[in-house]
């Protein structure tokens, strides 16, 4: 599947991507990169599992969001 958005309660558009099929892992992307920052390791997983990877907050594809809680509490 390619790339998709999801909306938080809070109004935020959040860009996520699912590889593959089977037993799902979520890849958390960490620091300020982008979901498919560790688009190998995603890949590599998804030959075996359903593979989520998405962008945080203020990072790669998802809105500019500074609106609420800390990107830390949310």
């Amino acid at each position: 599947m390619g790339a998709h958005r999801f909306t938080t309660a809070d109004g935020c558009q959040l860009a996520y991507r699912l590889r593959g099929t089977g037993p799902l892992i979520a890849l958390t992307p960490g620091g300020r990169e982008p979901g498919d920052g560790v688009a190998a390791l995603a890949e590599e997983l998804a030959k075996s599992a359903a593979v989520l990877t998405w962008d945080r907050r203020n990072c790669g594809a998802s809105d500019v969001w500074f609106d609420g809680d800390s990107e830390a509490d949310v």
